[in-house]
C-alpha cells in the first residue's frame, strides 16, 4: 500500500465530497481511496487536479489557491454530475476558505457516520446512490432526523421495506427544500457527423448505399495493389462499413465517405485511424476509385481532414505508412506536407514477399 498524497482523503482537491462518494464505499478492487488516498495513483494515474493541488502546491483543496477558480473548474460551469454528485463542489471550498478545513471534516464525519449506517442497515442492494447523495446534499440537522426515523425501523421492519420507508423519507425531505436527490447527467445525445465541405468535394458519413462503391473500391486490383484491405463480394464488404462505423463508436478514429458536392457521385474515403488518445496521434489512410485519379481529389480533401484532427481531436501527430514503391502515394503525400521520417525495411509480409513502409508524419506545432 502506497502512502497518502494529502492528509484529507475524504475532500477532493476539487471539492467534490470523496468521503460520501458510492465507490468510496465499494468493496474489492474497484473501490476509490479518495482523492490522494493509498494507492490513488495506480487508481487515477492522470488527474490534472490533484497534480496541480496537492502534490505540486501542497494544497489540501484548490481553493487555499491564489489562483482559485482557475480554468480547470471551467467545465464545471453547466452544473453536470459524473457517478457523484458535484453539486456541493463550490459550496465545500468556499466553507473550506472561510471556517478551515478542520471544521469541514468535523462535520463531513458526521455525515459519513449516518452514511454508514444507512448502507449497512437500510440499504436493499440497489439504493447506495441515492444514500449517497441525499448524505451530501441535505443539511446535517435533517440527516440527523433521518438517522433517528432510520433507527426507529431497524429490528420492526423487513430490510426491502425499510429501504423503501426511508427512501420515501428522504425524498419528502428532499422536496420540502427543493432539493434534487438525483445526479444531473449531460444529455447524452449521439454527436452529430462532421460534414465537410469544399470547393468541389463533400465530405460525409458513410451509408448503407454506399456498400456497392466501397466493394467497387476494395475489390479494385489498382486500388487494393498497395492497400492493405480487399474484397471479393458485396457481403464481405459489409465488415468495412461496419469498421467505418465502430471507428467512431470506439472513439479509435474517424473516416468520411469522399463526394461531389452535390453528394451524386461517389470518389473514395478517407480518414484518421488507430488513434491514441494518449499520445495525441492517429494514422491516415485514403483511397480513391481509379477513375478519378490525377484530379488532385484527395490534395484537397486531406487537408481538412488532417485540421480536423488538430483542431476537433487535438491530435499532435498524423502519421502515414506507405508502401516503398507505391510511386504515387508518396507524392501525395509530399504535396500535403507530409515529412519523411525514415524507412521499415522488410517490416512485412504480403502476397508471399517482404515489403518496406515509409513513414510520413505531420506535426501540429
Amino acid at each position: 500500500m502506497t502512502e497518502k498524497l494529502k492528509k484529507y482523503e475524504t475532500i477532493g482537491c476539487c471539492g467534490i465530497d470523496c468521503g460520501l462518494c458510492p465507490r468510496f464505499y465499494t468493496k474489492g478492487d474497484s473501490a476509490c481511496p479518495g482523492c490522494g488516498g493509498p494507492n490513488f495513483k495506480n487508481k487515477h494515474p492522470t488527474c490534472g487536479v490533484l497534480s496541480c493541488c496537492a502534490i505540486k502546491n501542497g494544497f489540501e483543496v484548490c481553493s487555499e489557491c491564489k489562483d482559485y477558480q482557475c480554468k480547470r473548474f471551467e467545465s464545471e460551469s453547466a452544473g453536470y454530475d459524473s457517478f457523484v454528485t458535484h453539486q456541493k463542489m463550490f459550496v465545500n471550498l468556499e466553507d473550506i476558505r472561510n471556517k478551515g478545513i478542520e471544521q469541514f471534516i468535523e462535520n463531513q464525519k458526521i455525515r459519513m457516520n449516518i452514511l454508514n449506517d444507512l448502507l449497512a442497515n437500510h440499504d436493499d442492494g440497489r439504493a447506495k446512490s441515492f444514500f449517497c447523495i441525499a448524505c451530501t446534499l441535505l443539511p446535517i440537522d435533517k440527516l440527523r432526523e433521518v438517522h433517528e426515523f432510520a433507527q426507529d425501523r431497524n429490528n420492526n421492519t423487513a430490510l426491502k421495506e425499510r429501504c423503501k420507508l426511508l427512501r420515501d423519507f428522504l425524498t419528502k425531505i428532499a422536496d420540502s427544500l427543493s432539493v434534487d436527490l438525483k445526479l444531473k447527467k449531460k444529455n447524452k445525445m449521439i454527436p452529430k457527423f462532421p460534414v465537410i465541405k469544399t470547393g468541389r468535394l463533400l465530405l460525409r458519413r458513410f451509408e448503407e448505399n454506399d456498400l456497392e462503391n466501397v466493394f467497387k473500391g476494395l475489390s479494385d486490383p489498382d486500388v487494393i495493389k498497395y492497400y492493405g484491405i480487399s474484397f471479393d463480394s458485396l457481403e464481405a464488404t459489409k465488415e468495412q462499413m461496419d469498421w467505418f462505423n465502430g471507428l467512431e463508436k470506439s472513439g479509435t478514429g474517424i473516416w468520411w465517405a469522399v463526394c461531389s458536392s452535390d453528394n451524386k457521385t461517389f470518389y473514395g474515403a478517407g480518414g484518421l485511424n488507430n488513434l491514441s488518445k494518449e499520445h495525441k496521434k492517429a494514422e491516415i489512410g485514403f483511397w480513391l476509385l481509379p477513375e478519378f485519379w490525377g484530379q488532385r481529389i484527395m490534395i484537397e480533401a486531406m487537408p481538412f481532414i488532417c485540421d480536423y484532427g488538430f483542431n476537433m481531436l487535438g491530435l499532435h501527430r498524423i502519421e502515414g505508412y506507405v508502401e516503398s514503391e507505391n510511386t504515387n502515394c508518396k507524392k501525395t503525400m509530399t504535396k500535403l506536407d507530409f515529412q519523411l521520417e525514415g524507412t521499415m525495411s522488410d517490416c512485412e509480409i504480403k502476397n508471399g514477399k517482404f515489403i518496406s513502409l515509409h513513414i510520413y508524419a505531420k506535426i501540429n506545432d
